[in-house]
């Protein structure tokens, strides 16, 4: 790193090599302003043009100090931010922070015989409005969503978190692009184990390269990556990412992205929902039943009905088994290679309904799958009952959005193992993923809590949720001191 020297000379060539391509990147660099003070004081301003409020540069800040002489009974740098009615100004001694502070929208003063420099945040880029997120559509509660720019995040978060104990930390990812990361908690109530976790990970994150979206970040910063369980949450709603500030948990932001990530995550989450909070547990606690039995039949059910047409026949009420024998013996391939074809099929007509623009995705999603369908039942290429349980396992699987990428992949998995050793190869491979499931941690923390390990006090608020008076506030695999104390032995 380069200290800023006294000589304003010197500042001035460093950032004049720095910027050499000044036209491209519309970069400012005044020289030939002075300060008047109790002497003339020369002094350099840098920014980049777009990036700063150009008509709040001129008015608020170079006319009150071209207008009257500085105060000379006091210390420079005050009466400079005195004048100018700066409360927000950081002071940097780095040339290289320098550099960073001009690209997020800072006006830079250097001053000769100043060995540090004054920041100014006049950000003007264009910032998109707060609106509902598209993937968390709610019926009751917030429906504001996080943006694009940092400050608007922390301030919707700090809304609902009124807590002198909410702690803000910031971090640079990157050296040649840098992108700042801000990860927030509550202090009295965060596990210091994992917050020393998490910062050591973000370090060495931060030499590995410039970090573009938060879906990258997740990815480096989990302490499984070469899982296909997602260890790491995700939400772009200020009420559910308070939620998990208020349990302990630690949530990062990232510059540029919607999109909150926190630590730890549990599958458990998979089944849950924001809204289930501001519902009845009767009614929530039916519907959670009803997503961990969607997520069974959407990944096994294509591979049970693949077993048992192949190795279990005797598994099949003998009514039916006649009308399964007439449908399969229309199709001309065998039984693996139909699911096979229909599974990925429909992953084809799903992907391109999401890509597609919203006003024709939904209707190509629907209407694709419809006639696929219908034409592969009457070209003789599918039976019927095949493209029923490969619709039934698709629908199924966007009750999980969450994990509906895992769903698909196990989906596939089962049905070439159901197809080589019928259900004794399904029920290995399923005893295998929950193995895999159970040794992961989630930020040092078991991914499977809180069945396994077992926490019976939590399992109020998992596949079954208890009413608000009988829940606890913070769950007790996330909870390890009961006062400030005990922290601090």
């Amino acid at each position: 790193m380069t200290r800023i020297s006294t000589s304003l000379k010197t500042n001035v060539q460093w950032l004049e090599n720095r910027f050499k391509d000044n036209a491209a990147q519309q970069v400012r660099l005044v020289m030939d302003f002075v300060i008047q003070g109790k002497t003339r004081i020369p002094a350099c301003w840098l920014w980049i043009d777009g990036l700063v409020d150009t008509q709040m540069l001129q008015q608020d800040i170079f006319g009150p100090l071209g207008q009257h002489p500085l105060p000379s009974n006091e210390p420079l740098w005050f009466a400079v931010q005195h004048r100018i009615g700066v409360k927000n100004g950081i002071h940097v001694d780095q040339l290289e922070t320098v550099f960073h502070h001009v690209f997020e929208g800072h006006v830079l003063l250097l001053l000769q015989k100043e060995s540090i420099a004054l920041s100014i945040p006049l950000l003007n880029s264009p910032k998109r409005s707060i609106t509902e997120p598209p993937g968390e559509t709610s019926i009751r509660g917030s429906h504001e969503g996080f943006v694009e720019s940092l400050d608007t995040n922390i301030a919707l978060i700090r809304r609902r978190v009124l807590s002198s104990n909410l702690h803000i930390e910031s971090y640079l990812l990157g050296e040649a692009l840098p992108v700042t990361l801000k990860v927030l908690y509550l202090d009295d109530l965060v596990n210091p184990n994992m917050l020393t976790s998490l910062r050591d990970k973000i370090r060495k994150v931060a030499r590995q390269g410039t970090i573009l979206s938060s879906g990258e970040l997740e990815q480096r910063l989990e302490d499984a990556p070469y899982s296909i369980f997602p260890t790491t949450g995700n939400t772009e709603k200020p009420d559910k990412a308070a939620a998990q500030l208020l349990e302990g948990r630690l949530v990062l932001l990232l510059d540029g992205d919607p999109t909150a990530l926190y630590y730890p995550h549990f599958f458990i989450e998979s089944i849950m929902n924001t809204e289930d909070y501001a519902s009845r547990p009767y009614y929530v606690s039916f519907i959670r039943i009803l997503r961990a039995a969607s997520l069974f039949v959407s990944i096994l059910l294509p591979a049970y009905y693949i077993s048992v047409l192949e190795f279990h026949k005797e598994m099949i009420p003998t009514a039916l088994l006649p009308k399964l024998h007439e449908a399969s013996a229309k199709s001309p391939f065998p039984i693996v290679l139909e699911v096979l074809v229909m599974v990925f099929m429909f992953e084809i007509v799903r992907e391109a309904g999401i890509r597609l623009p919203k006003s024709v995705g939904s209707a190509v999603s629907i209407v694709g799958a419809l006639i696929l369908g219908e034409v592969s039942v009457d070209a003789g290429i599918v039976s019927a009952p095949t493209i029923i349980v490969v619709a039934l396992s698709a629908i199924t699987g966007f009750t999980l959005t969450p994990v509906a990428d895992v769903i698909a992949l196990l989906r596939i998995a089962n049905i070439v193992i159901a197809s080589l050793f019928g259900l004794y190869g399904v029920l290995l491979l399923t005893l295998g993923v929950l193995y895999h499931m159970i040794s992961l941690t989630s930020m040092n923390e078991p991914f499977m809590a809180p069945f396994a390990p077992l926490y019976p006090n939590d399992l109020r608020d998992g596949l079954i949720r208890f009413p608000h008076q009988v829940l606890r506030k913070q769950p007790h695999f996330l909870k390890r001191w009961k006062t400030r104390s005990e922290r601090n032995r």
